[in-house]
Order: structure tokens, then C-alpha cells, then sequence
């Protein structure tokens, strides 16, 4: 499958005990085709923290960093899978991110 571009932006992390960042999205959809014969499903969208690997998005947490205590900048990329059975629409996803300790 082909992937859209890759979107960029950057999350700062801030603890006082060894962390791990974890990413979800709220529905398991991005919501429906334009025409309305497709939903576009949320693990289209992957995500990778710190040029790790990417990873399908889920409604399950999913640890994508961890660090030490401190702060840091932590890069985060985005990209979306186009396979054939695509269809043109305004999709949107929410993603909710939690540091949590490990």
C-alpha cells in the first residue's frame, strides 16, 4: 500500500521518574468516505515517536517512547496508508497521548 506524506510535530515530555509516552485514538474510525460506501479505519493512520518504527494506531494504548527523568523533545511523525480499497473524504482522528511512569 502507498503511504500521503509524513506530518511532523513534537511533544515535550516532563518527569521526575523514568516515563513512557503511550498513544491512542478515541473511535475506531476516521469517520466516512465522501460517497459514504467507506470508513477509514483508525490503524491507517501510523505514528512513531523518536525515529522509532511506526506503528498502526489502535484504541489501545500503545507505548511509542520511554525516557529517564528530565525533560525532552520528543519528534513525532504521522503517516496514512492508502491501499486500493481508499476513497476520497475529510477524515479526522483524535489521539489521546499519556505519560505515564514505567
Amino acid at each position: 500500500s502507498a503511504a500521503s506524506d509524513v506530518y511532523k510535530r513534537q511533544l515535550i515530555a516532563r518527569s521526575n521518574v523514568p516515563w513512557a509516552l503511550r498513544v491512542r485514538a478515541q473511535e475506531p474510525d476516521m469517520g466516512p468516505s465522501d460517497d459514504g460506501t467507506y470508513r477509514k479505519p483508525v490503524s491507517d493512520l501510523e505514528v512513531r515517536a523518536a525515529h522509532g518504527p511506526y506503528v498502526p494506531v489502535t484504541v489501545y494504548d500503545q507505548t511509542i517512547a520511554r525516557g529517564p527523568v528530565g525533560e525532552h523533545l520528543i519528534p513525532v511523525d504521522y503517516r496514512v496508508r492508502l491501499g486500493a480499497e481508499h476513497r476520497d473524504g475529510n477524515y479526522r482522528v483524535t489521539l489521546i497521548y499519556t505519560l505515564a511512569s514505567r
